[in-house]
């Protein structure tokens, strides 16, 4: 799981000798240390000089996505949980490779707010990463404990599984070489990250962090997914 920057196209660049040797002096002198003239025996050694140069470009892997309000199911993991927010959702999942990272903005209604990850992958495993959620007004202050898993624990995590599904979530670490659906599984950050493949039902990570009311929230996080595409779902959820 690595991030790389790929070449994408060449590109021919012609251009006359005087200003190659302006750009490319390095170069220039290396090749003719005696200078251009004594190296052509006093005549004219160049016309011009094609280079060929190597155009690179990276990828983002961020995506933005508007919250909605909406009605959960509730369950022993969710009882009592109100003013549900769906940040992310979805269903028959498709992957997610390489990790990617989906940012929300949150303006928060209570002193305490909840985030919850819900995962079901029958056939596959979720990855989760770096989850993050600060202030817009002290961004430099991160309000999940625990946030990239790096004790080798949940600590500060509530871990929840209503169902007693099987494959359930916990912690990994890179030296372990955790392969699920034939890929080797690692942190997007760190040497830790949160597995999760449950099985039949979804199982629950939560955690609750402080807010202030009307504050405007920057929450994001990594997300990795490789399965068969059925029988899947996750959610992001923000409530009180």
């Amino acid at each position: 799981m690595s991030y790389t920057t790929a070449i994408e196209s060449f590109e021919f660049i012609t251009i006359f000798p005087s200003v190659f040797k302006k750009c490319f002096k390095v170069f220039f002198d290396e090749l003719f240390p005696r200078g251009l003239e004594k190296a052509s025996g006093g005549g004219i050694l160049l016309t011009n000089i094609t280079l060929y140069i190597a155009i690179t470009s990276t990828t983002t892997t961020t995506t933005t996505t508007t919250a909605a309000t909406v009605t959960i199911t509730s369950n022993s993991c969710t009882s009592g949980w109100k003013s549900v927010t769906l940040l992310y959702h979805c269903s028959n999942c498709p992957d997610i490779a390489p990790y990617t990272q989906y940012t929300y903005t949150y303006t928060a209604i209570s002193n305490r707010t909840r985030i919850a990850f819900a995962f079901r992958e029958d056939s596959g495993c979720f990855a989760l990463d770096a989850v993050s959620v600060r202030s817009i007004i002290t961004p430099s202050t991160e309000l999940i404990a625990n946030n990239g898993f790096e004790t080798g624990t949940l600590s500060s995590w509530t871990y929840c599984n209503p169902s007693s599904a099987t494959a359930a979530g916990e912690v990994k670490q890179n030296s372990d070489s955790f392969q699920c659906m034939g890929y080797t599984y690692q942190a997007q950050s760190g040497t830790h990250f949160y597995y999760d493949g449950a099985v039949g039902n979804c199982d629950y990570l939560i955690q609750m962090f402080t807010t202030i009311v009307s504050q405007t929230y920057t929450i994001s996080y990594w997300l990795y997914n490789q399965g068969t595409g059925s029988a899947s779902s996750a959610d992001v959820i923000i409530s009180i």
